[in-house]
């Protein structure tokens, strides 16, 4: 029998990613919602953006989070992170929204 040298690769694991955006148009949600559907933990600023702009692209990407039980979490002002289901975030300094955070 021949043993080989050759190391199988394992795909690399996506859930290992951070995406850190800073919007400047509600086009660019496509882009954050398919990481976070990629299983890549997704930082947005949403500074950029006027308040219904902002509230319309945190609507967007709770409701991706929650659609693969994901989490949606406010950081501050107009930064939100959002995790795919495999990434857990724990910390008293942070809130958990439910799906349709509000923007104030």
């Amino acid at each position: 029998m021949i043993q080989s040298n050759l190391i199988p690769l394992t795909p690399f694991d996506h859930s290992n990613e951070v995406i850190i955006q800073q919007l400047q148009a509600v086009e660019e949600t496509v882009t954050a919602i398919n990481s976070l559907r990629d299983r890549k933990t997704v930082i947005l600023n949403l500074e950029a953006l006027d308040k219904q702009e902002a509230q319309r692209v945190v609507d967007w990407m709770a409701g991706s989070a929650f659609a693969i039980h994901g989490q949606t979490v406010w950081i501050e002002n107009k930064t939100f992170l959002f995790v795919p289901h495999c990434v857990e975030v724990t910390s008293p300094d942070i809130e958990e929204f439910p799906p349709s955070p509000k923007l104030g």
